[in-house]
């Protein structure tokens, strides 16, 4: 049973898609720099577990579970639970260890992230008032965000993400290599056919 549970890392270009058994969902980077999470069902629940015995998963956790780490941590050492601010009152939640994203765009889509009992608990959530073609979509704007600069942490987790998938999948050299080979015997070839016809 575990075998059918495992997670797949996988990109295309700078999107990287997570699945696990019938739920996947995607984080990508538009041209505008702005991070996009999607998914396509209208709620998915997803979760990242420290405990996996595959290595996609751990280390996915990993990156996940730092991000709120960051953002939680950042949060409290600048004292912003116990005064007034600006941003969502549920944009963090310290007693759930939790992050919650309203999306930076006209539909009211919503991204939460929770750590609980050495897992972190992805959730993105389509707006009631979203249209049934409309794709589950949540945008953290890196130019004028409601959530003044803590996209940048986003912007820092989507590279980590990318780094991630590249120590995974690392790029294959032997192909290269083995593209030089047939190369070099032809110059030889036309190399001794020229000293023969000498």
């Amino acid at each position: 049973m575990e075998h059918n549970q495992e997670m797949k890392v996988q990109t295309n270009g700078r999107t990287v898609t997570f699945g696990k058994e019938s739920k996947s969902f995607s984080v990508w980077q538009s041209r505008d720099r702005d991070i996009w999470f999607d998914s396509t069902d209208n709620e998915l629940v997803f979760e990242f577990d420290f405990s996996a015995r595959n290595i996609q998963e751990y280390s996915s956790y990993e990156v996940f579970a730092n991000l709120i780490r960051i953002i939680v941590g950042n949060f409290i050492l600048e004292n912003k639970s116990m005064e007034y601010s600006n941003l969502p009152k549920d944009f963090i939640d310290l007693e759930q260890r939790s992050i919650t994203w309203h999306s930076d765009s006209g539909i009211d889509n919503v991204l939460k992230l929770q750590y609980e009992n050495q897992k972190v608990i992805f959730y993105i959530t389509k707006s009631v008032n979203a249209k049934s073609s409309d794709v589950n979509r949540v945008r953290i704007r890196t130019s004028g965000s409601n959530y003044e600069y803590y996209y940048q942490y986003f912007l820092k987790f989507h590279r980590d993400l990318i780094n991630l998938v590249l120590e995974l999948n690392p790029p294959k050299i032997e192909t290269a290599i083995s593209n030089e080979q047939p190369k070099q015997k032809q110059i030889k070839k036309k190399f001794s056919a020229f000293q023969r016809n000498k």
